[in-house]
Order: structure tokens, then sequence, then C-alpha cells
């Protein structure tokens, strides 16, 4: 029965969740699945190779081939690559969910550009993440960056430049 489990938990934690109007009931409910997502994340990563592959049995073909890519490129990062990542992934389960919803828009916003704009944001997005506030907000600021991006490339930076804070 426990494959069963968790490939309704892997299914679970693949899923976006959809909240609705900003509830500070609603937004505490949601904000406590993104921390049980990552606990399962955490059990499925540490289940054996035989375990997981079960598990990815019953998931649907595209699903289940997307989050082998994901786990490949998962497991092709170094160690300080992926505890940037886990970083990254504890701040954002810490935001509330419109904020949470609001990340992901931008990102798939990010996702539907051109990869010459999405790779120019790229870039940015890592100096301005490496930036104190104020110099991040002066910069975000200056002509020169409302120059090289139009209204909604700023909007989608500034909403992805504050998931990861200085380091």
């Amino acid at each position: 029965m426990a494959p069963r489990w968790f490939a309704f938990a892997a299914l679970l934690l693949f899923l976006a969740p959809h909240p609705s109007e900003a509830q500070a009931k609603k937004g505490a409910i949601l904000k406590n699945k993104a921390a049980r997502k990552a606990r399962v994340v955490e059990r499925f990563n540490k289940l054996s190779d035989q375990d997981r592959e079960r598990v990815l049995k019953n998931l649907p073909e595209e699903r289940r081939k997307q989050i082998e890519q994901n786990r490949e490129r998962y497991n092709k990062l170094s160690d300080e690559q992926k505890k940037k990542l886990e970083r990254q992934y504890g701040n954002f389960a810490e935001m509330p969910a419109e904020q949470q919803q609001a990340t992901r828009s931008a990102f798939r916003q990010m996702g539907q550009m051109p990869i010459d704009r999405r790779q120019a944001m790229q870039r940015e997005l890592r100096k301005l993440r490496q930036m104190e506030p104020a110099a991040r907000k002066e910069r975000m600021e200056s002509d020169a960056y409302k120059g090289a991006f139009s209204a909604d490339e700023q909007k989608v930076i500034e909403r992805l430049s504050v998931l990861v804070p200085q380091q």
C-alpha cells in the first residue's frame, strides 16, 4: 500500500496549489500545504531506487517524464547549487499564498518570453539577487534598467528578484 500513498503524495507535490481570494485562514492552510509538499519531496528523495520507480510508474506518462527530467537536472547540480535551491524553496514556502501565486505567475510569464529576453532577464536577476535591497531598488529605478527591459519584463524581474535575498 505504501507505493500508492507515495504515488499520490508525489502527484500532489508537483501540482501547484490554486489559492482562492486572500483569506488569512486559507493562506495559512496553503502555507502548510507547501511545507507538507517539501516534506513529501524529502521522503521521495530518500526512497530506494526501486520504491521511487514504483511511485513513478503509477503516474501519468507525461508527468512521470517531467519528474524524471527534473530529478536528473537536480542530481547534476553541485552541492552548493543544491543548497542554494533548497534555500530558495524555503524562502518560497515561507511566503504568503498570494505571493507564492504571484511568483508562480511571474515564472510562467518569463517562461513564455523569447529565449533572448528570458536569458537577459535571468542575467539581471542573478545580479539583483546579489545586491543589498537599497542597491537593488536603485538599480531597478535607473534609466539603464528601464531602457533594457519592457514594463512587463520589469514586473516579472521585480517579483522574482525578492525570491532569494542577498546571501
